[in-house]
């Protein structure tokens, strides 16, 4: 590579505006069913509630945490995390591809996840537990490690 390219390379990367956020795990008994903060910084707001979600045609009763991601910006914004689930204080989706999340959200958008069974992408749900049927795990605490947005 000559100069000016390596100087085209270099400007290029500093142009480009990358914010990796470091987050701790949360406990699933500090969630409530009211929307508290879990991750803010001047880019991005990301919330979480507890919520009984019951799809009695299904005969699905389950205890979720739902997820709300805000871009606080007037850009476009790419997301990204490792999603990890630790039940009964065992991480069971650290250093997994699966729980590799990406996702946009357009300028000043809000995502929600709530109770449809059919419709929620992974990232803005995640089980607790079931709310009739004996449970031989339970979620404890999550976090979204390796956060970025860009």
């Amino acid at each position: 590579m000559n100069y000016k390219t390596v100087l085209a390379l270099c400007l290029w990367l500093f142009s480009m505006k990358v914010t990796v956020a470091q987050t701790q795990p949360e406990l699933t008994s500090n969630v409530g069913d009211q929307w508290i903060s879990y991750f803010e910084n001047s880019e991005l707001l990301i919330e979480v509630k507890k919520s009984d979600c019951v799809f009695e045609s299904n005969g699905i009763k389950q205890q979720w945490l739902l997820f709300r991601y805000s871009n606080k910006t007037s850009e476009n914004k790419e997301i990204s995390f490792n999603y990890d689930l630790y039940y009964d204080d065992v991480c069971k989706t650290c250093n997994s591809d699966e729980y590799e999340i990406q996702f946009d959200l357009g300028p000043n958008e809000v995502l929600e996840g709530k109770c449809d069974i059919m419709n929620n992408k992974q990232y803005k749900y995640a089980f607790i537990k079931h709310l009739d049927l004996k449970n031989y795990s339970v979620l404890t605490q999550f976090n979204f490690s390796n956060l970025s947005i860009k």
